[in-house]
């Protein structure tokens, strides 16, 4: 086994090990190499050693925790192998510039009203024996990474999964024609709403050095916010179920998924397969023993270890809840559904841009800015590994994709908002036109590290000429954000 590949198969042991103690001198035998060398080939890869990757993981995964459930920080601390509340706490600090108390606090201001109450799920007991031990909804609109199809990319997972679950559901979403790159795609209108709205589509981050977790939407802003701001959008109703740290928690869970499932609705949930992104389940088995569904990670084999398929492709998960952090319940219609309030929107997208600092990261034009200054520090690049210089690549390349694909999305709906908001036409058209124009820069900053699809790009992401032409797209960038951001204040004035 090569260095590269040896490095991916420690990671994906990590992955599939996170909730466990992981004893790296046995990793080592598994994969053939000592200790030393291991490290060695791991650090020129990564830029940090197995430890502290291994650290910095389940410091991301626990953001989940503490968002999504009512678990203990002492429980959390203990759930990622940290010897005490109090070292947890230094470290979560440490990368994220506030504590996990702080954290909570202000994720979980905007989700308590949404909680399932645990003694409505007591009640439910007597109408579950009515159930069948399995059922599974059959048509359930798959979701995923982008795979070839003329449907264009989704990759963010969230407003993903509730535009199929609500397509489910029976609400009537157009598909719209767009011609893009020579070809004609259809664009999800769903996903396009809830990443507006959501202002998904107007996020980024970058946390100085290079992090893979930068991409990670649903922390663009408040993530309680941005589930709340889709479904008021999307008009439905829902409840969140979480773990509290209960010997029932998990008994719960069941309860709710087949009550869903048996009501004819899929349920969102956070994680199942993969990490703890947003996943539907669209089934169970043997009384829940089993779940079966969608997941943007099911294919990718370090996350599909224990899975299998069914005749509808969806994934089967057997011991599935360990690796669930909440569920999403659609409740149905709100019958006092309103129109999206305009101006409320406009001022939580201007928040969104302007947010110079989140949760550890840098976020909007702070965000660009900080991006552009990593990739001309030549320090980062003296005497790097072609490991970790394909590593720095990918998360550069991943960036690119995520801000082409989010501002694109942002243009149309704005565009949308334009044709019903016709005393702001004008102003939203201009700033449509904008949000165009930053996804072809994106485009001109994969053509000038030699194109999107070669294979060799990453070579050229060592130069010092062709990383001061990615830093003049960026400042090109910069300018644009700041020229939207004051079309939407101007319109909020």
């Amino acid at each position: 086994m090569n260095g590269f590949s040896a490095v991916d198969t420690a990671i994906g042991y990590m992955e599939k090990n996170i909730f466990e103690d992981i004893d790296f001198s046995l990793l080592c035998e598994e994969i053939g190499y000592s200790v030393s060398y291991f490290y060695e080939v791991f650090y020129k890869k990564t830029g940090q050693t197995p430890a502290a990757f291994l650290r910095n993981k389940r410091l991301a995964y626990s953001c989940w925790d503490l968002a999504f459930s009512s678990l203990k920080i002492l429980d959390i601390s203990v759930k990622y192998r940290f010897s005490s509340q109090e070292s947890f706490t230094r470290a979560f600090s440490k990368k994220f510039e506030i504590t996990p108390g702080r954290f909570r606090k202000e994720i979980k201001k905007n989700f308590d009203k949404k909680k399932f109450s645990q003694e409505a799920g007591k009640n439910m007991e007597e109408t579950l024996k009515s159930f069948p031990d399995k059922k599974v909804l059959k048509g359930v609109m798959k979701v995923g990474f982008y795979a070839g199809s003329d449907i264009c990319p989704e990759d963010v997972p969230f407003p993903s999964c509730l535009a199929s679950v609500l397509r489910y559901a029976g609400e009537d979403y157009p598909w719209i024609p767009v011609l893009e790159h020579n070809k004609t795609w259809k664009l999800n209108y769903p996903y396009v709403l809830f990443m507006g709205v959501s202002a998904m589509a107007f996020g980024f981050l970058w946390k100085k050095g290079w992090h893979q977790d930068n991409v990670d939407h649903m922390f663009v802003a408040d993530p309680s916010q941005i589930i709340d701001r889709a479904f008021s959008a999307a008009g439905y109703e829902y409840e969140t179920v979480d773990k509290s740290g209960s010997q029932d928690d998990e008994k719960l869970f069941r309860q709710k998924i087949i009550y869903s499932i048996n009501n004819n609705l899929p349920v969102l949930a956070f994680g199942v397969v993969g990490p703890p992104e947003c996943s539907i389940i669209t089934g169970y088995d043997q009384n829940c023993d089993r779940v079966l569904g969608w997941s943007f990670f099911q294919n990718f084999e370090v996350f599909n270890d224990g899975v299998s398929f069914d005749e509808n492709g969806y994934f089967i998960r057997q011991d599935w809840f360990t690796n669930t952090w909440t569920l999403l319940i659609l409740k149905g219609k709100n019958p006092e559904k309103k129109e999206i309030d305009f101006f409320d929107t406009m001022n939580w997208i201007v928040k969104v841009l302007t947010t110079e600092d989140l949760y550890g990261r840098k976020a909007g034009t702070a965000a660009l800015q900080a991006w552009k200054e990593q990739i001309l520090d030549e320090n980062d690049f003296i005497g790097v590994s072609e490991e970790k210089l394909r590593m720095m690549h990918e998360i550069h390349n991943s960036a690119v994709g995520m801000f082409a694909e989010c501002r694109w999305i942002a243009g149309l709906f704005l565009r949308d908002l334009a044709a019903k908001n016709m005393n702001f036409e004008y102003e939203l058209d201009q700033a449509a036109s904008i949000m165009k124009l930053q996804h072809d820069l994106m485009y001109n900053m994969w053509d000038i590290c030699a194109g999107i699809y070669n294979p060799n790009s990453w070579e050229f992401f060592a130069k010092s000429d062709v990383r001061r032409q990615l830093s003049k797209v960026i400042d090109e960038v910069i300018s644009n954000e700041n020229k939207v951001t004051g079309i939407f204040k101007k319109i909020n004035s």
